[in-house]
């Protein structure tokens, strides 16, 4: 079996990477398996696929850590079954995970500038000043229309924890910065600036409008 390890918190990119492991895996024929991650299932859910089938991808989608039990499997079975396994995390893989495989594993992550999460977080009304300091920054290293999706869909997670208040598939540190965020909007300013960016989404795509520019004036505009 090979193994390999994509996790970060660029989820763009690493669902990116994602689409084309799933469009190469149907170029070359091979039998495509999509799994979530359950403690006690994985050993046996590779073993019946292996049996029936001579060229597998595993795509398994990891909310928690590898089981012990689960990552000595792996060790021993490594040459045993012609099938390759990718597991992705969106977040970071555990230090006990990356220790025990590394030697057989190949790891890749995708994670985000530090200075991005900044922009992100600064986006809130009264924090206009701040917020286009750091724009200012970003959007020299980084495409607009990539910065577009990331901030819609940053403020979509603020947007469903204030209309439902769930924050289950988020880490500790994740969910303390989203309630800390949402509290600084009203459900209905979040809706609407949603809406905007939706439609600089579909300006950017059929049109040659300045994203960039309108997304200066949205900032000062919404922030005030």
């Amino acid at each position: 079996m090979k193994y390999y390890f994509l996790s970060g918190n660029n989820n763009l990119l690493l669902e990116q990477k994602i689409s084309d492991l799933k469009s190469k895996a149907k170029k070359r024929n091979y039998s495509l398996q999509e799994l979530e991650y359950q403690e006690g299932s994985l050993i046996s859910r590779l073993r019946a696929k292996s049996l029936f089938r001579k060229k597998d991808l595993f795509l398994i989608k990891l909310q928690n850590d590898l089981s012990a039990k689960d990552i000595e499997y792996l060790l021993i079975n490594r040459d045993k079954y012609d099938l390759t396994v990718v597991f992705y995390k969106y977040g970071k893989l555990s230090e006990k995970t990356v220790a025990k495989l590394r030697s057989l594993s190949k790891f890749e992550k995708y994670d985000l500038p530090k200075l991005v999460f900044k922009f992100l977080d600064s986006f809130y009304p009264g924090n206009v000043l701040s917020c286009l300091k750091l724009w200012t920054e970003v959007k020299k290293n980084e495409e607009p229309i990539f910065l577009l999706n990331l901030l819609s869909g940053h403020l979509k997670s603020l947007y469903l924890f204030k209309i439902k208040g769930n924050l289950e598939n988020y880490p500790p540190w994740r969910q303390f910065k989203i309630k800390s965020q949402a509290a600084k909007f009203e459900v209905d300013q979040l809706k609407d600036i949603l809406g905007h960016l939706a439609k600089l989404d579909i300006l950017s795509k059929s049109t040659k409008e300045d994203v960039i520019g309108l997304l200066d004036l949205l900032i000062i505009q919404k922030l005030e």
